[in-house]
């Protein structure tokens, strides 16, 4: 049974199946929650905010995060903001995937097709390898609802 469900985002469109199976799975499942949100330089993070320097924009993650998918029944949810250079965010968030304990890392990924496809860097892929939890990858616009029990027996 997975404990400690980790869901990686950045709140883009595309991201949102997978933030929407995240909660729906930690909740079937009792498990804890811990939304990454992903931020890039020059931005700085306080606890539940973001600041980009150059402009003095601040976002409330925390106020977006519960717009997006609110808190509901038992849940048990973080919020923890990573501030990451793209070129780092496979390594950043394997590493934080350890130090959490995380058993289950349920991702989006973007689709792309045809010569873009084949030369675009993917994190999910790198993540999927280099992982040592499960992952769970959630194409866009690909979620199906899953019963309680489809859920505890996938999971066992």
């Amino acid at each position: 049974m997975y404990s400690k469900i980790v869901h990686p985002t950045d709140f883009s469109p595309e991201s949102l199946p997978a933030l929407h199976a995240s909660h729906d799975l930690a909740e079937r499942l009792g498990a804890h929650l811990t939304v990454c949100f992903f931020a890039s330089p020059p931005v700085s993070a306080q606890t539940d905010t973001i600041t980009n320097p150059e402009t003095g924009e601040t976002r409330d993650i925390a106020v977006e995060l519960e717009a997006l998918e609110p808190t509901r029944g038992k849940l048990s949810r973080e919020l923890k903001i990573l501030v990451t250079e793209k070129s780092t965010s496979t390594k950043r968030l394997v590493g934080f995937l350890e130090d959490m304990g995380a058993d289950l890392l349920v991702m989006g990924m973007h689709r792309r097709s045809g010569i873009a496809g084949w030369f675009t860097h993917s994190i999910t892929e790198d993540v999927m390898r280099n992982a040592k939890c499960a992952v769970l990858v959630v194409k866009q616009g690909e979620v199906a609802e899953t019963s309680s029990d489809e859920a505890g027996g996938a999971a066992g």
